[in-house]
């Protein structure tokens, strides 16, 4: 889905793609949008289950949240439906929704995404713990999955395993 042409999506049709986390202990939903191989840009609609916060983290890359339901408790406040909420890279930050109810928001990054929670520990690349070994060769994978090999290389891949 990264290509520049025109696209529509009816996100009501898409089903949530459960994605756990062990530092949290629960998984968060997300459904992807765009992904741009060539900048590592990514949109995605994601999912907080009530209560469930991410804690102290911080990003290579910029991220902003625009909330369309719930609300979005952050280490700066706590924002409600059309809020949007811009993390700069490399701020120290924790995210989730309220007690009361799960948060949905568009998730929008400016390049490659991660979540850095300490020295050494990469816990998340595209969704995905460990090894990163993604490819596009075969139909239905995740359209935020390298598809290229100038995109493997970026993400520390040698080759499609297809």
């Amino acid at each position: 889905m990264g290509d520049s042409q025109f696209f529509a999506i009816d996100t009501l049709k898409m089903p949530w793609e459960e994605s756990f986390n062990e530092k949290i202990g629960k998984a968060l939903f997300r459904k992807e949008l765009l992904s741009e191989p060539e900048t590592g840009m990514l949109v995605r609609l994601v999912r907080y289950p009530a209560g469930v916060i991410n804690p102290s983290h911080t990003h290579p890359c910029g991220h902003g949240m625009y909330v369309l339901e719930g609300r979005l408790v952050t280490h700066k406040g706590t924002f409600g439906p059309s809020s949007f909420v811009w993390f700069p890279e490399g701020e120290v930050m924790e995210h989730g929704a309220s007690p009361e109810g799960d948060v949905v928001v568009v998730f929008i990054t400016n390049k490659p995404f991660r979540i850095d929670y300490g020295e050494g520990d990469r816990q998340e690349l595209y969704g995905v713990r460990g090894p990163v070994v993604m490819h596009g060769c075969q139909e239905g994978l995740i359209a935020s999955r390298p598809r290229t090999p100038k995109a493997w290389r970026l993400y520390g891949v040698n080759s499609c395993d297809c």
